[in-house]
């Protein structure tokens, strides 16, 4: 029997040692909450509860936590605010759209489509002869500039092709300078470059040779 009583006491001694607990940390988060929004949290709420040891460590570091959170449900509410204050009144018009809508209103006619029933073509856009051949005229001047540009890039890279085709031979008359002088069994490289076809060089057709003259 006196085991039993022994087992009983130390249960309820455990038991309010976990009710005094309890108490402790409602009122440690009790005095948060009503100092939340007046001023930043401090340690000193640990010695007014009087906990002591590893507990108070620890509501040390839950009291840290909490004020870190409450930090930054403050900073985002501030950048929230300044946000809103930066934002524009539902009234507000950019200056440069308003200038350019009343640059259309005050110079620009009063054009009608041509479905319209009331359409008439103004002077300056009915069609002529001699509108007519002006408009051809541009447009042959510029297919023959377009015609002479793409010569131009055209003979470029012709040019640039033959002077990497003399390159190559020269370097392929190295090698074979090379190849002579080692043995018959030795190994050999070469290049095989090819010259430029006739049809590369149409203006040689206006060229004018003996052959061509005597026929």
């Amino acid at each position: 029997m006196e085991l039993v009583e022994r087992l009983r006491e130390a249960v309820n001694r455990e038991n309010a040692f976990e009710a005094e607990r309890r108490k402790t940390r409602y009122s440690v988060r009790t005095q948060y909450r009503q100092t939340e929004h007046s001023r930043p949290y401090s340690s000193d709420l640990i010695s007014r509860s009087k906990v002591k040891g590893a507990r108070g460590l620890r509501y040390v570091r839950e009291l840290q936590a909490i004020e870190a959170k409450r930090q930054k449900r403050e900073k985002r509410h501030q950048e929230w605010k300044e946000l809103y204050a930066l934002k524009p009144s539902s009234t507000w018009e950019d200056p440069l759209d308003v200038a350019a809508i009343d640059h259309v209103k005050n110079n620009m006619g009063d054009y009608k489509l041509k479905s319209s029933p009331d359409y008439t073509v103004s002077d300056e856009h009915k069609p002529s002869g001699l509108k007519t051949r002006l408009a051809l005229l541009e447009a042959i001047t510029q297919i023959s500039e377009r015609q002479d540009d793409f010569n131009q890039r055209l003979l470029k890279l012709r040019n640039k092709k033959a002077a990497i085709i003399k390159e190559l031979k020269k370097i392929d008359k190295n090698l074979k300078q090379i190849s002579d002088d080692l043995p018959p069994e030795g190994v050999t490289f070469r290049l095989k470059v090819e010259d430029l076809d006739d049809y590369e060089f149409p203006e040689r057709a206006f060229d004018a040779t003996d052959a061509a003259l005597e026929a």
